[in-house]
């Protein structure tokens, strides 16, 4: 468990290993059945960490592996990249992650656990999203879903009634499937009566795009709750100035 960095003036990369692949709830993927098979992540025994989501630059990728740890570990990486001839324009847009984690979060029925605030233009490719139950008075996945405000959006007449295995699918409840685009990786007593689970959806041909700000989050109880949401955003940009109050 160490953590990633892809540097920059500031790495838009910065975050525990695991919570980067989408291993989230101190869960440890060589003794738990911890499987995901996603377009952009992929999850394999023993360690097997595979990242599918392009990272474009057009000088320099510098990633870092830090362990902390006070024992010598083994580590194995490959990278692939492509070289393109000098001069050639590549996308302006850059891979960022953002990892959040509340235990518990906001203790309440209809509370709110922050999954991001982006300011600039780009678009969101993949999300994970895990809950541990802590609150048993209603079942785990009765937080009121989620919401979404893009681009200064602040009345998206939301219906925050649905539930959390809608955002990721499923139909009533939790249930392990290691789909390409959306899929649940781990799951603790699947069915209507999960207490625990970590799913993930990548958006391929149809991201969510933002051009000058997003704002996500989702309802909330007290429960461990954690999500890791991968973006893109366009080199320099930022959010529009606030002309009213």
């Amino acid at each position: 468990s160490g953590r990633a960095r892809m540097h920059n003036d500031k790495p838009q990369v910065d975050m525990n290993l695991n919570a980067f692949f989408g291993v989230l709830l101190d869960v440890d993927p060589r003794t738990t059945n911890y499987r995901a098979d996603g377009a952009g992540i992929t999850v394999l025994p023993e360690g097997g960490y595979n990242c599918y989501l392009p990272i474009p630059f057009q000088t320099s990728c510098r990633i870092v592996l830090t362990t902390g740890s006070p024992v010598p570990v083994e580590v194995y990486s490959q990278i692939d990249w492509q070289q393109y001839q000098a001069g050639t324009e590549l996308t302006p847009y850059r891979l960022h992650a953002l990892h959040r984690k509340e235990a518990p979060a906001a203790a309440s029925f209809g509370g709110t656990f922050q999954i991001a605030e982006i300011g600039g233009r780009g678009f969101v490719a993949g999300l994970f999203k895990a809950i541990r139950q802590r609150d048993m008075s209603d079942l785990l996945y009765h937080t009121g879903g989620s919401v979404w405000l893009i681009d200064g959006e602040v009345d998206p007449h939301a219906i925050r009634g649905y539930n959390e295995e809608d955002d990721f699918g499923f139909g009533w409840s939790h249930h392990q499937f290691p789909g390409r685009w959306t899929g649940c990786a781990h799951v603790v007593n699947p069915g209507i009566y999960a207490t625990e689970f970590s799913a993930y959806r990548f958006y391929g041909p149809d991201p969510i795009p933002f051009r000058s700000s997003l704002i996500a989050y989702g309802g909330s109880r007290a429960d461990d709750t954690e999500s890791v949401l991968y973006f893109y955003r366009m080199l320099g940009s930022k959010a529009v100035p606030v002309k009213t109050p």
